[in-house]
């Protein structure tokens, strides 16, 4: 019975002492946590200038007015966070920003050179995994390497919009 006792005990501390706040788990050693997401646009690693940012968020609210698809943009700056969290990062952002099933979160790390794009169950029959990695791998990356990140953004937004409407016919 004592040894169940500091079983108990052990397990009670221990999970105690686990952290609850998403935002404090992903942070990098001494570094303070990221701020919550504002906005659709969400430059951590400060990919884009202000204006850059404004002309992102017109654009995802126009294709969110034109297919009811919410798209959410999260930026990861390899400084501030770790790269074993960067999905849990972008995830986060779009719980924060209200993703549901009609979303697409895009993630982004220059740094880590990683781009991650999560597409929504009701997404998925208009723009599958397979078709997402096409997107991926023939319009963000080939551009990424070429440090165009403003451009590639508008245009891999906007092909991604395209197969959706395609697939929406």
């Amino acid at each position: 019975m004592k040894d169940i006792y500091i079983l108990l005990l052990l397990f009670f501390g221990i999970s105690g002492i686990a952290q609850t706040n998403p935002q404090a788990a992903t942070s990098a050693p001494d570094t303070e946590p990221l701020p919550e997401p504002t906005s659709i646009v969400t430059d951590y690693e400060h990919l884009y200038t202000p204006y850059q940012e404004e002309q992102l968020t017109d654009l995802m609210n126009r294709h969110h007015l034109e297919t009811g698809i919410k798209i959410i943009l999260v930026t990861i700056n390899p400084l501030k966070t770790q790269k074993e969290h960067f999905e849990e990062i972008i995830i986060h952002a779009g719980d924060v920003l209200g993703a549901d099933k009609k979303s697409i979160i895009i993630g982004i790390s220059a740094g880590y050179h990683r781009i991650r794009i999560i597409n929504g169950a009701n997404v998925i029959p208009y723009l599958s995994d397979k078709k997402t990695n096409e997107i991926i791998n023939a319009v963000f990356v080939p551009q990424f390497g070429e440090n165009q990140y403003y451009q590639v953004t508008v245009n891999g937004i906007n092909e991604i919009v395209r197969v959706i409407k395609e697939g929406n016919k």
